[in-house]
Formats: structure tokens, sequence, C-alpha cells
């Protein structure tokens, strides 16, 4: 009896091949009501969330991509990051010159540099 109580129960192996993620409850709550928008028909089975999301990640380019990396900078980090591109290509400057050619117009803004240039032609899906 003593070794039935030390004994412990193995754990299934199997993997289930699913995973959990972290959303705003906002976006929980948009997501579950196209699905029961996508699933109100008279004939067919339901649509998934696996199904839904696939979808929407097919759809997904290179300019959300910019969209998404752009939203996340502050004006300082935009800035430096176009400070640090302008030095590489036209070699060192002191960072208040650079201020002032930017502020006069005599060098332009760059538009999303990071994905224009490093993922031309790319396909973002798998």
């Amino acid at each position: 009896m003593e070794n039935s109580v030390n004994e412990k129960k193995a754990k299934s192996s199997k993997p289930n091949g699913y995973a959990s993620l972290r959303i705003k409850k906002e976006i929980k709550k948009r997501i579950m009501s196209d699905l029961a928008r996508i699933n109100k028909k008279d004939y067919g089975r339901k649509v998934d969330l696996s199904e839904y999301l696939d979808l929407l990640m097919g759809l997904f380019t290179l300019e959300h991509i910019c969209q998404l990396q752009e939203g996340s900078l502050s004006n300082a980090d935009r800035f430096e990051r176009e400070y640090r591109e302008y030095i590489a290509n036209n070699g060192p400057m002191p960072k208040d010159e650079y201020l002032g050619k930017r502020l006069s117009g005599e060098i332009a803004l760059s538009e999303c540099p990071n994905v224009n240039n490093a993922n031309k032609g790319n396909d973002v899906s798998n």
C-alpha cells in the first residue's frame, strides 16, 4: 500500500497542438462577433477561430508590418533611426547639424526604411 501512495500518475506525452494567447477583451469581443456573423448560416459546419485567424494572417501585407512598426516608435526613436541611416549613407555629421538640415528641408523624410529595403519582394505568409 505504501508504494501506491508514493507512485505518481504518468502524464500523457501526447501534444495537443493548441496554445493560448492573451488579448484585450475588446479584441476578443470583435473576433467573437465576427465569428458569430460568419457562422450565422443554414448549412455547413461552423468556422472555427483557427480558420478565421489563418485567413486574416494570409491577408497581412508588408504595408501592415510597416504601419505596426511605425506606430510603435516614439518621435525620438524615429528621429534617431533616420539620423543613423543618414550617417550610414552620407558619412558622419553632428546630430545638431542633421536636425538643422531636417528642419530646413534639405534632408527629406524617409518612409518606413526597415521594411521597404529589407523585405523587398518577400511575402509575409508562410
